[in-house]
């Protein structure tokens, strides 16, 4: 169960790691909610 849990943070961090370098996808998200009608 540990083992388990200890993996998943660690992919968790990877991918917080890759969004962090690659900040392309957070303009996209804000032009998105953006265009949204509310």
């Amino acid at each position: 169960m540990a083992s388990s849990t200890h993996s998943f943070l660690l992919i968790l961090l990877l991918l917080i790691h890759l969004l962090l370098l690659i900040p392309i996808p957070f303009g996209f998200l804000f032009d998105f909610y953006e265009t949204e009608p509310f």
